[in-house]
């Protein structure tokens, strides 16, 4: 599975490979497409409060890491995808994390 990236305040943040979270940095723009390149900084398969503090610790201003936690679990747990079936297929689908 490939890193899905949920959630970005500044240059931080939050992606998932369906095993923890990862704590991403912007390491500026690649050059043949112009888009963000994001270097992973923190890997978290625990709690919101340990990605708090990883966030602390490899720098995250405080304002960037309050947008990222927001909407967190207490602990870390698998994405929830829903599969379309004909009784949901024009039901709302969301990546819940």
């Amino acid at each position: 599975m490939s890193d899905i990236t949920f959630a970005t305040s500044g240059n931080w943040a939050l992606a998932t490979d369906g095993n923890q979270w990862i704590l991403q940095k912007n390491g500026g723009t690649d050059k043949r497409s112009g888009k963000p390149v994001w270097t992973n900084v923190s890997f978290v398969h625990s709690t919101k409060d340990i990605l708090a503090r990883c966030m602390k610790e490899k720098g995250t201003p405080p304002e960037d890491a309050e947008k990222l936690l927001a909407g967190l679990g207490r602990r870390f747990s698998v994405p929830q995808v829903p599969h379309p079936s004909p009784s949901t297929k024009n039901a709302r689908q969301e990546l819940t994390v």
